[in-house]
């Protein structure tokens, strides 16, 4: 007699194993297209309404240049919250810098009088007198608040550049959404404790990767166990 095993579904909210009251679970927008799983790691995509980017020149810098966020769209959906930091490798009118992230990633390399366009978007401007040299620094935060309205999220992908390669939550709940359609999920967001067991992450993701995005979960208060 032949016998089916069956593998059991992991429940809703099954993974949480600790959470803070009820500000560890938010109402999140899944987008469209997507087959999401009770444990799925998340991305979000799209910046939030009022998500926000201020600049500020280090202490001590030589140059003196105004740095001008770009008008329309400063921040790019893929952008993590934190400290980005431009650091100047040369001097002149046209110092090249190279971006760091709040990681400690660099991410790009830009010079004055040339806008540059990577996670944030923005241009600094050449000041005569008091060239950007070596060393000099200017900082850009990037700031989200616990409001994300705006943001959808896709199932975690890390070779994707919409946002969701960057893991920032985790389904609590499964859904499926068709083309142009949206859906409505419980996910854990931040001040949680999570079965790593339950986690469902990419498919073809490698060790590296996944390490990678546990320690983004992990900046976002999701800790896993």
């Amino acid at each position: 007699m032949t016998q089916t095993v069956f593998a059991e579904a992991v429940h809703p909210m099954a993974p949480m194993i600790h959470m803070h009251h009820n500000e560890s679970i938010d109402e999140v927008i899944i987008a469209a297209s997507q087959t999401i799983v009770v444990g799925q790691a998340l991305g979000a995509i799209g910046v939030a309404a009022d998500e926000t980017l201020t600049v500020a020149a280090a202490s001590g810098n030589v140059g003196d240049g105004t740095v001008t966020p770009d008008a329309t769209a400063p921040i790019h959906s893929d952008a993590l919250d934190g400290a980005y930091t431009a650091v100047f490798l040369t001097t002149g009118a046209t110092a090249e810098f190279e971006l760091v992230d709040p990681n400690g990633q660099v991410v790009g390399t830009g010079a004055v009088g040339t806008g540059f366009a990577g996670p944030i978007k923005f241009a600094i401007a050449d000041d005569s007198s008091h060239h950007y040299t070596v060393g000099d620094r200017i900082v850009f935060t990037v700031l989200r608040p616990f409001d994300e309205a705006g943001e959808q999220f896709e199932a975690w992908s890390p070779s994707a550049t919409d946002g969701s390669q960057v893991a920032v939550a985790v389904a609590m709940y499964p859904v499926v959404t068709g083309a142009g359609q949206t859906a409505k999920i419980a996910a854990a967001r931040r001040d949680c404790a999570l079965r790593a067991a339950d986690l469902t992450w990419a498919s073809g993701a490698t060790a590296a990767q996944i390490a990678e995005a546990t320690q983004s979960l992990a900046r976002h208060g999701i800790i896993l166990r």
